[in-house]
């Protein structure tokens, strides 16, 4: 079950604790949703290394990805015709999203890089950026507002995200510029991995209606 933890009827914007399939169960088919922007867990049991309170938290579906597929298909069924998909991903099992993507219906049509203001941990290599994909419905006409953007985001503020509310915290204006390019001003952002809600407070730096669910300790509200 979800539960409704935060709701501004005035901006549309709705925050939901629990698992994303029962919520994503009473949206009709093809609803109003123009953009799903998520980062899902990754498979990779990770815990994070910034020393924030969630840090030695398990995140929860992280052990497995036997929910991927499923989720995403229930993503698609009530994703609007032409909307986009721009979703974070575990590299090391790049091939079960994409295996689940393809499943689901979603067509991957360019793979962004995000410039991140700080490096990370690393043992091999300290990463700078993070990735994602941007995927459209297989036989929708997804289209951008305006001309077409880079496919390299840069954050056009200094943001230190240190993972002080989720252990896998992301910076918001990169989220921002996704929505501003890519969110029809009248349909609705959706992410059903909210974690820290970044999106949900990108959405509303950009003006668009959104819904997020979460399941992690901590949204509860």
């Amino acid at each position: 079950m979800a539960k409704l933890v935060f709701h501004w009827p005035e901006r549309r914007i709705k925050f939901f604790h629990g698992d994303c399939l029962p919520v994503m169960e009473k949206m009709k088919d093809r609803s109003n949703i123009g953009l799903i922007c998520t980062d899902p867990p990754y498979g990779s049991n990770f815990r994070g290394r910034w020393g924030g309170k969630w840090e030695d938290r398990p995140m929860r579906g992280d052990k497995s990805l036997g929910w991927i597929t499923p989720v995403f298909k229930e993503i698609h069924r009530v994703a609007h015709p032409n909307a986009y998909m721009f979703s974070f991903y575990g590299w090391p099992n790049v091939d079960v999203f994409m295996e689940a993507w393809k499943a689901a219906d979603w067509k991957p049509i360019s793979h962004i890089s995000v410039i991140k203001r700080q490096m990370g941990l690393g043992y091999h290599t300290r990463s700078k950026h993070e990735t994602m994909f941007a995927l459209v419905k297989r036989q929708g006409k997804a289209k951008p507002i305006g001309s077409a953007p880079q496919d390299v985001i840069f954050s056009r503020v200094i943001e230190s995200v240190k993972n002080r509310l989720h252990s896998s915290q992301k910076p918001g204006d990169p989220l921002v510029q996704i929505i501003e390019k890519f969110a029809p001003a009248n349909q609705y952002v959706f992410d059903p991995f909210a974690g820290s809600a970044s999106t949900l407070v990108a959405a509303m730096r950009a003006n668009r209606p959104c819904i997020g669910v979460e399941l992690g300790e901590g949204a509860e509200g």
